[in-house]
């Protein structure tokens, strides 16, 4: 099992905290009762796993009891349980919809665990990688050329992964880049999938040419480019 924790370090999506980072932890695994009973039982107590497991599990049970009873629960040094009520009401005391009375079931931590465990635990700090379409191969149909020339008006493909856009978006699409930072973008596109697409080439000048992707994965909001590495020429 892995020791420690994974820390990422991301830039702020605050507009007001634009260049800072953020940090964000990562789990390494998510441990159930039946983990814990073995840990538990690997400590050196004379229990068995199977007894360990069992008081767990009833716990489990107790507690959920005594929280539906109002009780605060208290977990030895670790935390405090206890059920609050949230939510509004309108002036004569009706639930607002949506709103309403609503129970939740909170914990407190207790600061000296808290302190140990931070105290105790090594952190390895990893910076944030976003989800990006990644053009790797450009074909150029009319030459049977890879990443290096550009017919116009001819078929171009691109092969890779993320590269599916949304074809009504005037933003998404791929994109022909020339030295000056001209943008010509592909209109006519035959094939749209997420490790490749096949389009129409559009009428380019001669000259050098980047190759970008732009889309928004996963229905997230931010547009997110991918570049071939490789300039195409057109003659």
């Amino acid at each position: 099992m892995t020791n420690g924790i994974t820390v990422i370090r991301r830039p702020s999506f605050n507009e007001n905290c634009s260049g800072a980072y953020v940090y964000m932890t990562k789990s390494n695994a998510r441990i159930g009762l039946d983990l814990l009973a073995r840990e538990i039982a690997a400590e050196g107590t004379t229990v068995a796993e199977s007894d360990v497991y069992a008081v767990l599990s009833n716990l489990t049970k107790v507690v959920r009891e005594e929280l539906q009873k109002g009780n605060l629960v208290e977990l030895g040094d670790v935390c405090s349980l206890r059920t609050i009520a949230c939510g509004v009401a309108d002036a004569e005391g009706k639930d607002i919809p949506g709103k309403g009375l609503s129970l939740r079931v909170v914990a407190n931590v207790k600061r000296p665990f808290a302190a140990s465990v931070a105290a105790g635990t090594s952190v390895t700090v990893k910076d944030y990688v976003a989800l990006a379409p990644q053009p790797v191969v450009f074909i150029d149909a009319e030459s049977k050329e890879r990443n290096t020339v550009a017919t116009p008006n001819g078929l171009g493909g691109l092969q890779g992964s993320h590269l599916r856009f949304d074809e009504a978006m005037d933003d998404e699409g791929v994109f022909f880049i020339d030295q000056d930072k001209a943008e010509t973008k592909a209109l006519t596109i035959l094939y749209n999938q997420p490790a490749r697409l096949v389009f129409s080439i559009p009428e380019l000048e001669p000259g050098t040419y980047a190759v970008e992707v732009r889309t928004r994965l996963h229905g997230s909001k931010r547009l997110r480019t991918g570049r071939l590495d490789a300039t195409l020429e057109v003659a």
